[in-house]
C-alpha cells in the first residue's frame, strides 16, 4: 500500500479526496492546520496538525 500526503485533507474537498484515495488502495496522511478544516472530517488516514511553513514538522511527516 502506498502512502500519500494530502495537504488540506481536513476540509470538505480534501476529505473526499482522502476517501477516494483510501478506496483506491492508498493510505492518506492528512497534513492540515485546521484553520478551515475539521478534525471530524479526517476519517480515512492519519492526521498531522501543522502548518506547511513548519519545515521541520513537514520533514518529520514525510
Amino acid at each position: 500500500m502506498s502512502t500519500v500526503l494530502v495537504t488540506g485533507g481536513a476540509g470538505y474537498i480534501g476529505s473526499h479526496a482522502c476517501k477516494r484515495l483510501s478506496v483506491e488502495g492508498f493510505e492518506p496522511v492528512v497534513f492540515d492546520n485546521l484553520e478551515h478544516g475539521y478534525r471530524e472530517f479526517v476519517k480515512w488516514g492519519d492526521l498531522v496538525v501543522g502548518d506547511l511553513q513548519d519545515k521541520q514538522l513537514l520533514e518529520d511527516t514525510i
